[in-house]
């Protein structure tokens, strides 16, 4: 079994209801956000990763907002696939570096 495929139109009408539903009760429109616009003020450190051929979100938005991360502290990592593919074990091996060091956590080794 593989992912499951809905029309367009159930898509279309389910983010119309999210977007509904979160203005009315954060008062904002998702229209309306532009996260790169704040990327520049931002403190904490994040990873960003992005599948080659994710035809959902495009890999340089991930990459720009790297670029534009206001505390520096960011990395970004191009991996194979698209958008829900599986990820290569090296990458949660990063991923759990990152955080491990940024929250000063020990990691384990394999024989641990």
């Amino acid at each position: 079994s593989g992912p499951i495929r809905l029309p367009g139109f159930m898509v279309r009408w389910a983010i119309q209801e999210i977007r509904k539903e979160v203005l009315a009760r954060a008062e904002f429109d998702v229209e309306d956000l532009v996260p790169i616009e704040r990327a520049r003020s931002a403190s904490a450190a994040a990873l960003f990763a992005a599948g080659e051929e994710d035809a959902i979100i495009p890999p340089h938005h991930a990459e720009s907002m790297a670029e534009a991360w206001g505390s520096g502290d960011c990395e970004f990592v191009k991996l194979p696939g698209g958008h829900n593919d599986a990820r290569p074990e090296t990458f949660f091996e990063k991923a759990s570096a990152f955080l491990a060091q940024r929250l000063s956590v020990a990691t384990l080794g394999a024989g641990d």
